[in-house]
């Protein structure tokens, strides 16, 4: 089990890749995302599980993020699974305005 992470920074009104996709015969284990407005005014955040299908999970929906403050969607060290072929989406209301650092274990399916 190796930790790792990906950045993603000026998340603006399309639907962005927070990561790529999980390889064949791997599991990810995020823990302790977070979401940041970089803006001075507030944004709505979309944040998605996209699964082979392609199947789309919510996980926040229109969810407001107040100016220059951070999101911990599953809590500070809260954790959600990712399975093969799953990536994480995520968008705002407002150009360039969202940074996302999320942290994960890669681990064997």
């Amino acid at each position: 089990m190796a930790l790792s992470r990906f950045t993603t920074r000026g998340v603006g009104t399309a639907l962005t890749a927070v990561c790529t996709a999980v390889p064949a015969l791997k599991s990810w284990t995020v823990i302790g995302m977070s979401l940041c407005n970089t803006n001075a005014l507030a944004i709505s955040v979309d944040l998605l599980i996209r699964e082979t299908g392609p199947l789309d999970t919510y996980v926040l929906k229109t969810f407001v993020i107040p100016p220059g403050e951070t999101l911990f969607p599953w809590g500070a060290l809260g954790k959600v699974v990712l399975l093969t072929a799953d990536v994480i989406y995520a968008k705002s209301s407002i150009a360039a305005s969202l940074d996302i650092v999320m942290p994960y274990y890669n681990e064997a399916a």
